[in-house]
């Protein structure tokens, strides 16, 4: 990144994968590896949320179907299968908050990732406090949740030595890597949709209003 030439970089952008959990202790080390949104092992914990709240009502405080990939249960499994990796846990990271974190960059997380969780009120834009209660999880242990345009941060002169990207350019929360390629690909207006296939594949539609119905 050393030859930007007379179109340097001014800002920087994240596109990533979703449901993947990182567990990062007060020193800023990962204490566990990235369980990925691939990995069904939290299967107990989200059959246990279907039966408390029920598959519908689940989507329609998050705006997810009940699936073992969401995080909350993948945190709820830490809990109850792994407490001493849990008990050590200052914050719960997905991929592009702890490349931040190295940044020096506080944990932000935007919408479309946010609601990734399953744990993300889309109503209220906030934590979903009664999905969290049930699960036991502490909403210190999350980031905080912003738009995906908010700058949180400019590159350090450390980062800009270890990247190339130069001291000062602004970092911009980004998010979840399909919804960004929906973006890319122009899929901006209600009726619009995107066919994306690679590791899933993934049908992304706009509307101008949230579909929530049982159907």
């Amino acid at each position: 990144m050393k030859n930007q030439g007379s179109d340097p970089i001014k800002s920087v952008g994240f596109s990533v994968l979703g449901a993947g959990i990182i567990p990062v202790d007060k020193n800023l080390n990962p204490i566990y590896n990235c369980i990925t949104a691939l990995d069904n092992r939290s299967v107990k914990q989200i059959r246990e949320l279907e039966e408390k709240f029920g598959r519908n009502e689940l989507y329609r405080e998050t705006g997810m179907p009940s699936h073992p990939f969401c995080v909350i249960n993948k945190l709820m499994w830490f809990k109850e299968e792994m407490p001493e990796v849990f008990d050590k846990t200052w914050k719960f990271l997905n991929l592009e908050q702890y490349i931040r974190l190295k940044w020096g960059i506080e944990p932000y997380i935007d919408y479309s990732l946010g609601s990734s969780t399953m744990a993300l009120s889309i109503k209220e834009g906030k934590w979903s406090e009664k999905i969290l209660d049930f699960a036991g999880i502490n909403q210190d242990l999350l980031p905080q949740i912003c738009n995906s345009s908010q700058v949180i941060g400019s590159i350090n002169k450390r980062t800009s030595d270890d990247t190339g990207m130069p001291e000062g350019a602004k970092v911009v929360a980004g998010g979840h890597d399909q919804v960004c390629g929906a973006l890319g690909a122009g899929v901006l207006n209600t009726g619009m949709a995107l066919d994306s296939t690679g590791t899933v594949e993934a049908i992304i539609p706009v509307s101008d209003k949230p579909v929530l119905t049982e159907k």
